[in-house]
């Protein structure tokens, strides 16, 4: 009986021994709440930041002070940006997000910003990480705008200009490049410095300009170069001297409607075509896809098609029958949108000037057609839109065996012989044509 006394007591003594071991274990030395809420903590802003200068994909926006042996993230909130800034133990923020907030407050002009901030800072020591806001704002000072000059030029003298006066509003400089031969270099010049591709990226037809760098063009053709100074970036296009166009009516790329060239006009396009409401659609210089654009092009609308960018596309508000007057010639893109006039001109006409008395009527459906005034004259045909500066002759066509074919930048077309009061009607979705 006293031995099982004995053994309970030591048992009972064994159990507090352990608890007292447990207990600390569990509480280890730490800083209280108290002394968390009590770490010191300042920033100031970095140096200025000219991005001009900036290379990196992060850039250096703070200069905080924390404790020996605590980490921390931060928020950097400026006045006037709804989103708040991640910024790394080092300070650093997202350079693009930084320039595009300072761009969104102030425009896009070379001048040193002001910009105040507020910034939050999430220490971790010990363990324990608190929230701490810096005691007062700190105001950064952000140029974001490289340096660009009103020109640049190629080493064969060419000048590249940008699209408006305003270079730091439209930063985009383009030139024509004719090559004859394989493995021709490129370069565009500042007034004291050069840029082109990295060397080990030289033949890319798109990238980042480095300066120094030097591009090659490997095989002969004619080419559009484009370059965002704003951006460092380039573009090299071949030119094909074609142009297609596609849509949500022709299955994105399953049809691929061809334009007719202005004759004597590289570059100019146009066609008489039907847009549906709400119809979208893009252009590319060739039946397939690649160097495709659509609402990055200049609009101009002057026949109420109700034209509106939509994700990158081009849509028609309105539907109806519009001449479509396209140029892409490596320095423009712009799409027009004109009345569907279509005339008689010559000895079918009377007259050898585009009127009014001689237009066609305009159908008001698809599948409809455009008929011709009566022929003035037993005589040969001649057939033409009209489109601003350019000679009719440039933008003529005619019917050959029930079909329309367009002169484009062919010679003058074969003689179409008709008589004194007949019509022409042109069904210009199916490309066909009657006289009679």
């Amino acid at each position: 009986m006293i031995k099982k006394l004995l053994y309970a007591v030591v048992f009972i003594a064994g159990l507090t021994a352990c608890n007292d071991d447990y207990t600390d274990w569990a509480n280890p030395q730490s800083n209280s709440s108290e002394e968390a809420m009590n770490i010191q903590f300042s920033v100031a802003p970095a140096d200025v930041i000219d991005y001009n200068n900036v290379t990196t994909e992060k850039v250096k926006a703070i200069a905080p002070t924390i404790p020996d042996g605590a980490t921390a993230v931060y928020k950097l909130a400026l006045d006037g940006v709804d989103e708040p800034l991640d910024v790394d133990a080092e300070g650093q923020v997202d350079a693009k997000t930084l320039r595009s907030d300072v761009v969104t407050l102030f425009g896009r002009q070379r001048e040193n910003r002001e910009v105040k901030a507020k910034v939050t800072a999430y220490i971790t020591q010990n363990g324990l990480t608190v929230k701490k806001e810096a005691p007062s704002e700190i105001t950064l000072t952000v140029n974001p705008a490289p340096v660009i000059e009103e020109s640049y030029t190629l080493a064969d003298g060419t000048v590249m200009k940008a699209a408006g006066t305003d270079v730091y509003e439209n930063s985009v400089f383009t030139a024509r490049i004719e090559t004859t031969k394989a493995n021709q270099t490129w370069q565009v010049k500042g007034s004291d410095k050069t840029y082109g591709p990295a060397e080990d990226k030289a033949t890319e037809t798109s990238g980042d300009l480095v300066e120094g760098g030097k591009g090659v063009i490997a095989a002969p053709g004619k080419y559009a170069l484009s370059i965002d100074m704003w951006n460092k970036t380039y573009t090299l296009t071949e030119v094909k001297g074609e142009l297609y166009m596609t849509g949500s009516n022709y299955g994105w790329g399953d049809t691929w409607l061809p334009f007719t060239p202005v004759n004597g006009n590289e570059g100019h396009y146009w066609r008489i075509i039907y847009l549906h409401e709400n119809e979208e659609f893009k252009f590319a210089p060739q039946e397939d896809w690649g160097n495709d654009f659509g609402s990055a092009a200049k609009f101009n609308d002057k026949a109420g098609a109700g034209l509106v960018d939509a994700n990158g596309n081009i849509k028609a508000t309105k539907a109806g029958w519009y001449l479509l007057y396209v140029i892409n010639d490596g320095t423009t893109q712009e799409v027009s949108v004109l009345e569907p006039n279509v005339y008689l001109i010559g000895d079918t006409a009377g007259e050898w000037n585009v009127d009014a008395s001689h237009k066609f009527t305009v159908p008001s459906t698809a599948d409809g057609q455009f008929v011709s005034p009566a022929f003035a004259a037993d005589a040969n045909l001649r057939i033409c839109v009209s489109i601003g500066k350019f000679d009719w002759w440039r933008t003529e066509f005619n019917v050959f065996d029930g079909a329309i074919k367009y002169r484009g930048n062919g010679g003058d077309q074969e003689a179409v012989s008709v008589k004194k009061g007949q019509k022409a009607y042109l069904d210009f979705t199916a490309g066909t044509g009657v006289i009679k």
